[in-house]
């Protein structure tokens, strides 16, 4: 790449070079060299690709400044720039300020070479609102204009788009048209936000809200919110006319393609489907089934999905109908912790919902859905993506809980569901730009569900993790598992297992984004064998990031770490614990030589059903305790931990209760990011370690 022009693009050029190398194997691959540069109606199709990419890479660089004066230093870099491909196509950038400067235009000119004339320019133009962090893209704001309907079976009808343009608060969309045998879909194909086209970029996620209701006569089967890659796809659907169960998400539509991964949904099923082990069959979702596929219950359920499995499923479903795309929506597809097939949720696991009444969508009036993606565009240390999945449901009867519309800013409390997976580099990448919108789907039966209120925010850049003396980090459990029982230690060799019932959640932040879900069990907890380097003596540092689900199930001493243990003779080794105390206060305690303890308590209780930081120091300014990076509680006491050989255990604090005796403080909740250090933290650290999360923003 060759710059046309002189000044400095400064650092963020690296991104440039990606950039077009992704922009050449697209041009690459629709168009041949030859056609490329002689046939008028292509150039002038490849001068538009350059100016939408012009476009597009303006805005990923403006959108993920970080603060005024890198966004500022980037406005300047970026205007009048003009970027050249060795073929020869370019566009060139220009930035204009407007509305006090809260707004800015930009414009692009993309430029492709004909051998038949002269070459051929084509511009495009798109506001970028500095701040705007809200409903980027939103009903109630007259953009239900900018939705397209896709039809399959059933054509236009199945779904039917009511644009209010008067007061677009009333405007709303049906699936579904009462009709049977169809299937649909609508996306979004206007230019706003981060969008071109309806072509938007994922950056780290997005936050979105609507609400629905399905008509009480509705019977099947069902739709799903979904965003697929636009790098993979077309605005197209899914589908097949047999098969109503598949709810245009999977099957191969009209073209028999369909929508190819990566993608995820999120389904709204109303219709049970067994576990019928041939994919081109009905009934053969495994609706209500565990984890190996046994029947469990019938109901209606809100679950992820992703695309199943791709390897080792050959062979079609009828005349040109892979059968790949028909397991796109079967739940358990896929295979666990993989990064090119992620396993599509399942009945009893945190990605899966269901309640209690057989029909409890359909016959439950309106519902509100808030809906987040976090995608850290840093590889994890093991070269991979993480994207982490939360929705909430809420019954429209119920008081609304408080910031469940507002997008700006993540929703703390409880998901209905949640999932955390990596995806490979080749895929993360093709999910750099995506579509989003609404598929559906009848077969014998009919519905009309009924959407309202959409609205959908882009997230601004990640907080960037800073570890505070990081040559004293003794250990560090980042609990980046999706799978299995290992709990590595990054910054050493203190790996534990995980023990009992446990499962791997999204946590407080991203790359390394998972945390392990604990269930309060004596046998629920993470041991980690002894070593030298987890004896804190004369000064140390525990911390970690906690969430409590619901504090009525809080042990009373809820173990977070603990080193050491007691046995059955009722004495105990135990050199420091940090634990919940009753009401849910914090407390460190550390045990000397002679056994004697040093205890400090924190003087507030830790809330339930939000992330907090917790924290406890000791060593020659006494003891300290910090809740969400803030000193709350201290004591002058200088102990020195003993050492022992016994394990450290994360998650459950063992104590004695008397002779031959003791009690095992299992802690009901998520753990994540723990951190253990030779040296006492002050509370700048303390402030750092808290801040590494967007929680702690």
């Amino acid at each position: 790449m060759r710059r046309g022009q002189s000044g400095a693009l400064m650092l963020y050029i690296v991104i440039a070079v990606v950039v077009f190398s992704l922009l050449a194997g697209i041009m690459a691959r629709n168009y041949s060299v030859s056609t490329r540069i002689t046939a008028r109606p292509d150039c002038q199709k490849a001068a538009r690709l350059m100016a939408e990419s012009g476009v597009r890479y303006a805005m990923s660089q403006l959108r993920t400044a970080p603060n005024e004066a890198t966004f500022n230093a980037r406005v300047t870099a970026l205007n009048g720039q003009t970027f050249t491909l060795d073929n020869g196509s370019s566009f060139t950038l220009t930035l204009t300020g407007v509305s006090g400067g809260t707004n800015y235009i930009v414009n692009a000119t993309g430029n492709a070479p004909c051998l038949e004339g002269a070459p051929v320019s084509a511009g495009l133009s798109h506001e970028f609102t500095v701040q705007d962090p809200g409903s980027d893209i939103a009903f109630d704001n007259g953009d239900l204009s900018g939705f397209e309907v896709v039809a399959g079976d059933g054509g236009t009808k199945a779904i039917t788009v009511h644009n209010d343009t008067s007061n677009p608060g009333n405007s709303y969309v049906d699936l579904g048209g009462n009709l049977n045998r169809n299937f649909g879909a609508l996306w979004y194909s206007g230019s706003k936000g981060s969008c071109v086209d309806g072509n938007c970029s994922l950056g780290t996620g997005v936050r979105a809200y609507f609400e629905f209701e399905f008509n009480t006569s509705s019977d099947g089967d069902g739709f799903v919110f979904a965003l697929i890659s636009a790098n993979t796809n077309t605005m197209s659907v899914g589908g097949d006319p047999d098969m109503g169960e598949l709810l245009g998400y999977g099957g191969v539509g009209t073209d028999n393609i369909g929508l190819l991964p990566p993608k995820i949904g999120l389904e709204f099923d109303i219709y049970h489907n067994d576990c019928n082990s041939n994919l081109c069959s009905p009934g053969s979702r495994c609706d209500g089934c565990n984890t190996s596929n046994s029947y469990q219950n019938s109901y209606d359920h809100l679950a992820f999905v992703h695309w199943g499995a791709e390897s080792g499923v050959n062979g079609n479903c009828g005349s040109g109908k892979s059968k790949r795309r028909y397991d796109d929506n079967r739940h358990n597809a896929g295979t666990t912790g993989s990064t090119t097939e992620p396993r599509n949720p399942t009945f009893g696991e945190l990605g899966y919902y269901v309640q209690s009444s057989t029909n409890w969508l359909q016959n439950g009036g309106t519902y509100r859905l808030r809906y987040e993606i976090t995608r850290h565009t840093t590889a994890a240390s093991t070269g991979n993506y993480c994207y982490e999945l939360r929705a909430w449901l809420q019954s429209a009867s119920e008081t609304m809980t408080t910031g469940m519309d507002n997008l700006t800013k993540d929703f703390a409390p409880p998901p209905t569901v949640q999932e955390v997976f990596y995806l490979s580099s080749t895929l993360n990448t093709q999910f750099n730009n995506f579509y989003f919108g609404w598929t559906e789907a009848t077969g014998a039966a009919t519905q009309l569900a009924t959407l309202r209120k959409f609205a959908l925010a882009f997230r601004g850049a990640l907080p960037s993790q800073i570890i505070p003396q990081p040559t004293n980090l003794k250990a560090r459990w980042t609990m980046r598992n999706m799978s299995g029982s290992s709990v590595p230690d990054v910054a050493g060799s203190n790996t534990g297992t995980a023990n009992g019932n446990y499962a791997w959640v999204p946590g407080m932040g991203c790359p390394d984004c998972p945390a392990i879900r604990l269930y309060g069990s004596s046998s629920d907890y993470v041991s980690v064998p002894d070593s030298n380097s987890l004896d804190l003596t004369s000064a140390g540092t525990i911390a970690a990031w906690i969430y409590i689900p619901d504090a009525s199930s809080l042990n009373s001493r809820a173990g977070l770490v603990q080193k050491g243990t007691a046995n059955n003779w009722g004495s105990s080794d135990v050199a420091y614990k940090l634990q919940l105390w009753p009401t849910r206060r914090l407390a460190l305690t550390v045990t000397d030589s002679s056994g004697t303890d040093s205890q400090v308590l924190s003087t507030n209780s830790i809330s339930a059903q939000a992330w907090h930081h917790v924290a406890g120091t000791w060593g020659s300014n006494g003891m300290h305790l910090y809740i969400d990076g803030a000193e709350d509680g201290s004591s002058t006491s200088k102990p020195t931990a003993r050492t022992n050989s016994s394990n450290l255990n994360l998650g459950r604090a063992l104590v004695p209760s008397g002779w031959f005796d003791f009690t095992y403080y299992p802690f009901n909740g998520i753990l994540d990011e723990v951190y253990l250090y030779g040296v006492q933290l002050n509370e700048d650290d303390i402030k750092t370690l808290y801040k590494n999360s967007s929680w702690g923003q």
